[in-house]
């Protein structure tokens, strides 16, 4: 017994796998063609989706071909033949922190530690540091509290003594009404 008879008996529906009835071809071939055409609509969407974006990738290098490398625009740095010069520089940049000098750098007109050096000299980078430095110092400023804490207006331990009884239940008075506007 072969495969083919065993897998036969086992399962009758594959009895008539090497035949081929008349039409029954005909059918698949309809089949078939009716799969087609309800995933054609599919297709056709994904190639024209493919097609867009070839096409934009397509205009993407393009557009990127127009700029020019950055690296043709920069300068190169000048090494200095004096180490004096670069003594110069430290006492210069001595008294900015990393951003300051970075700022220092990008506006010098030259690529070289004397360009650096009259970057910091320049008006408008010294009124930008400043500026900069005020900015931060209004930000990390403290603000001073609203009200004391507790919520107690400060009186000397005096103060209270020469209060009247009065004066004593009118203090209180004030000091829980002021807790309680203030949540305390």
């Amino acid at each position: 017994m072969t495969k083919h008879n065993k897998m036969s008996e086992e399962n009758p529906n594959l009895e008539n796998l090497d035949e081929n009835p008349e039409g029954q071809g005909e059918n698949l071939e309809e089949k078939s063609d009716k799969q087609v055409d309800k995933l054609d609509p599919e297709i056709q969407k994904r190639d024209a989706q493919i097609a867009h974006w070839r096409d934009k990738a397509k205009k993407a290098e393009e557009t990127l071909k127009t700029f020019k490398p950055k690296s043709e625009n920069v300068e190169e740095w000048k090494a200095p033949s004096d180490p004096l010069e670069v003594v110069k520089l430290g006492k210069v940049l001595k008294d900015y922190d990393e951003q300051e000098t970075e700022f220092i750098i990008k506006n010098a007109p030259t690529r070289d530690i004397e360009g650096i050096i009259k970057a910091e000299k320049d008006e408008m980078v010294q009124f930008a540091i400043k500026s900069r430095r005020e900015k931060v110092a209004k930000e990390n400023k403290v603000p001073s509290p609203s009200s004391t804490p507790g919520g107690f207006i400060e009186k000397s331990p005096e103060d209270i003594e020469k209060m009247t009884d009065e004066e004593h239940k009118k203090y209180w008075k004030e000091q829980q009404e002021r807790q309680k506007s203030e949540g305390i």
